[in-house]
């Protein structure tokens, strides 16, 4: 197992020394020393024109230290995003759903329907949580309304319709400066295309979910399905976040279900290796006849994780069975 995980680690960390940005080549004309607690021996870092880290170490432990300063070192950013992604800590909160609703502060209007959709909206935080009347609201507004109607707004009709996917930088970009979108009286055109989005999607909302938008709950409209061999699917199952989150979720706007996001998760602690955890959706065994086919499905909704063990210490502490292989086949 230590070399299977070493392997991996390998991989991981090659895949990211492979990609280090060439900014970084300049300083490999540099001779610098850093101290570094819990190496055994010195090590070199030498980065090449193309800012590609070569390690050399005198033993294994430093190796793998080494590749996680240089990793630090680089892509410090990147390691965070991950291991938020990896927690899947509550971060279900969307960035572009919070600069859109900013844009709705001083939207008003007369129609019965876009103004109850604009007080759900005005204290709206982002969270696309599974029990959000919000999001619930949003959501819906955001993929099925306001995404295609800024298309036909900006596009020729011939085009609107063949564009499967809208950046949501455009979208937000064009929300936040109307004039430079939507030429001279940009605003008034921005803001007839979210009052007239908004109302039919809260129509859609409450002919879906109820006339009462505080019991409405985005996970109620978006949900996980596994599909397994045979028809020993697991689920369904509210889910929250999109594609705009940490937490992601991408989902089928004309059914609401999930159709990408991570069923894998695993967050390393190394050198404290007992440390780590993972969570595998719906569960560790393929078999639908095990009790591991499905016993994850509740954790990973939930965010949350079992213990990746790794010492045989703790293997042993925590064994449920055992299968000994032996030498043997045909005719032996």
């Amino acid at each position: 197992m230590r070399r299977r995980l070493r392997a991996g680690v390998a991989l991981v960390a090659g895949l990211v020394l492979s990609l280090t940005a060439p900014s970084v080549a300049a300083q490999s004309r540099r001779a610098t020393e850093q101290y570094v607690p819990g190496l055994r021996q010195p090590v070199e870092l030498v980065v090449d024109q193309w800012g590609v880290p070569h390690i050399y170490a005198r033993n294994t432990d430093d190796l793998f230290l080494a590749q996680g300063f240089n990793a630090a070192r680089d892509r410090l950013f990147q390691i965070d995003l991950w291991r938020r992604r990896g927690l899947g800590e509550a971060d279900q909160v969307s960035k572009p759903a919070q600069r859109i609703v900013r844009v709705l502060a001083g939207l008003t209007s007369t129609d019965p329907d876009t103004a109850r959709a604009l007080e759900l909206l005005r204290s709206y935080d982002g969270a696309t949580d599974a029990g959000s009347p919000q999001a619930a609201l949003f959501e819906p507004w955001f993929s099925r309304h306001l995404v295609p109607a800024f298309r036909r707004a900006v596009l020729p009709p011939a085009v609107a319709d063949f564009i499967p996917v809208t950046d949501a930088r455009l979208l937000v970009d064009a929300l936040e400066n109307p004039e430079r979108w939507f030429g001279p009286g940009g605003t008034a055109v921005r803001d007839e295309l979210l009052a007239t989005t908004l109302a039919a999607a809260y129509r859609e909302v409450a002919g879906r979910l109820g006339a009462d938008p505080r019991v409405w709950k985005w996970g109620a409209l978006q949900y996980t399905e596994f599909a397994g061999p045979g028809g020993a699917n697991v689920g369904p199952f509210p889910r929250g976040g999109s594609a705009y989150t940490v937490d992601a979720s991408t989902y089928d706007p004309s059914t609401y279900q999930q159709s990408s996001g991570a069923s894998f998760k695993m967050v390393l602690d190394v050198g404290q290796w007992d440390n780590s955890r993972a969570v595998n959706a719906p569960g560790q065994s393929g078999d639908p006849r095990s009790p591991h086919y499905r016993d994850l499905a509740e954790r990973w909704r939930s965010g949350e994780y079992f213990p990746l063990l790794y010492s045989r210490a703790q293997v042993e502490r925590y064994a449920a069975s055992r299968i000994t292989l032996r030498p043997g086949g045909p005719g032996r």
